[in-house]
């Protein structure tokens, strides 16, 4: 989404728990599998990776059904190899620890795919990935 969500940069979504962050980026994800409007925005098609730290997969799958049913399309035909997740509900989610103003990869950095599978990635809930605020002035480079 251009002028919104930067291609080729992690974004992350942040907020208190059952606001919805989840169930946003699922339709965002299906919007841009499918090529088609997200809110009112227009969308680019591509495939992405949503990193999903409060969900199981059975919830993403739940909740995907609906999204399904609301977009008309089906997971199989529509949005296979275009939509990937990663639930990570009850894991170690810090994906980044900063010393010195320098970010090193934690554990579940490892966890993410080797190959690009994706265009864009998305991540939901900042506090549990970053282990700082979002708010906080962070001046990191990855070495």
């Amino acid at each position: 989404m251009p002028d919104w969500i930067p291609y080729g940069v992690v974004t992350g979504l942040y907020g208190d728990g059952g606001l919805g962050k989840s169930l946003l980026a699922q339709q965002l994800q299906t919007s841009t599998a499918l090529g088609r409007s997200w809110l009112g925005l227009p969308t680019e098609k591509i495939a992405s990776l949503g990193v999903y730290c409060e969900d199981s997969r059975d919830e993403l799958l739940r909740r995907q059904d609906e999204i399904n049913v609301a977009y008309g399309c089906e997971v199989s035909a529509d949005l296979e190899n275009r939509v990937h997740w990663m639930p990570r509900l009850g894991e170690d989610n810090l994906f980044m620890t900063f010393s010195g103003g320098v970010g090193k990869p934690a554990p579940a950095y490892v966890a993410l795919p080797a190959a690009p599978i994706t265009r864009d990635t998305l991540l939901e809930s900042w506090k549990e990935i970053y282990h700082q605020e979002p708010t906080a002035k962070i001046k990191a480079s990855m070495k």
